[in-house]
């Protein structure tokens, strides 16, 4: 059973305009949404925080 909350840890976290940026040692990507009421870009090569429809979510998850 993978418990990727328990395994990706990231403490070089940085905030970028209205995003924070996590990069674990595996090469692992997260975006966190930080400011809810502005709307903008993620950086390139970063995983945006929306779902399949679209929708703008608090936290992209982890993506390698």
């Amino acid at each position: 059973m993978k418990l990727p909350h328990l395994f990706h840890r990231d403490p070089n976290w940085q905030i970028s305009g209205i995003f924070a940026y996590h990069q674990c040692r595996c090469g692992a990507r997260r975006t966190v949404h930080v400011a809810r009421n502005y709307y903008g870009p993620t950086e390139p090569g970063w995983p945006e925080p929306k779902d399949k429809h679209g929708r703008l979510l608090v936290k992209s998850g982890w993506r390698s």
